[in-house]
């Protein structure tokens, strides 16, 4: 079996540009803005359209090459301890398999023993409400609400033959957060957005380190697992993505 993928990049330059225009973080900042580059391992992709009676389709782990993503937030305080967080988070996989039986997808089959191209599209959008909790010198912790709007896509080609599955839906998810400052230089952050329900559920996790650069500026790296599905009439589809992260962190 053999499987290629394509790297996704989909960086702002607008977001770029506000980050090297910053100045210097203020002791009490309003705005955050976070750019940052990413590594994505595919830990689990399955899938079924229909999600009953379609061919159940299970990609390939990707243990070697990763494909290359990136992800922008802004967050601005709203008013005294409450905040509101935007993420702009695109995610897009191109894998080459070759079915040792056939596939069937929509209103159509495709062959076995022929290279059968499936690209994943995943991107999220999001809008957070939170109350920061301030909990020591420099440390906190956050909670609050998160209205995400997801945009999907499964598509299928194989010679002439194509299909393509699209989803474009709301999902409620509650965002929770906490920082830690262990060290007198550098930060521990952990943001949650996440929630379940009978027809499935979903997970985006980050841990990462910070550490001040200058001014406002943060240099950071960490870890994420993004985790979830659905099983509807529809479409069955559930993916696991382990991501490397790192980027810049702007307050001011």
């Amino acid at each position: 079996m053999k499987t290629s993928r394509h790297a996704s990049w989909q960086l702002p330059v607008v977001a770029l540009a506000a980050m090297i225009a910053a100045g210097t973080a203020h002791a009490d900042s309003r705005v955050r803005l976070d750019l940052e580059g990413n590594a994505a391992w595919q830990g689990r992709n399955d899938f079924a359209v229909p999600g009953k009676t379609g061919t159940r389709v299970d990609l390939p782990r990707a243990d070697d090459s990763p494909t290359f993503t990136g992800r922008v937030v802004l967050a601005m305080r709203a008013r005294g301890e409450w905040w509101l967080r935007g993420v702009y988070a695109p995610l897009r996989t191109v894998t080459t398999i070759v079915p040792a039986a056939p596939v069937a997808f929509q209103d159509a089959t495709f062959g076995a023993g022929s290279p059968l191209q499936v690209e994943y599209v995943f991107n999220s959008y999001r809008l957070s409400f939170y109350r920061r909790f301030p909990a020591g010198a420099e440390g906190e912790w956050r909670l609050g609400l998160t209205a995400k709007v997801r945009d999907a896509k499964i598509a299928l080609r194989s010679g002439a033959l194509s299909r393509e599955e699209t989803d474009l839906g709301f999902v409620p998810l509650v965002y929770a957060g906490v920082t830690l400052a262990p060290w007198s230089r550098g930060r521990i952050e952990l943001d949650v957005d996440a929630l379940g329900a009978p027809q499935g559920y979903a997970v985006d996790g980050t841990l990462r380190v910070l550490y001040p650069l200058r001014g406002g500026l943060h240099a950071f790296a960490g870890y994420r697992v993004l985790d979830g599905g659905a099983d509807v009439d529809q479409v069955y589809s559930f993916g696991t993505f382990h991501y490397a992260t790192a980027g810049f962190s702007v307050l001011r």
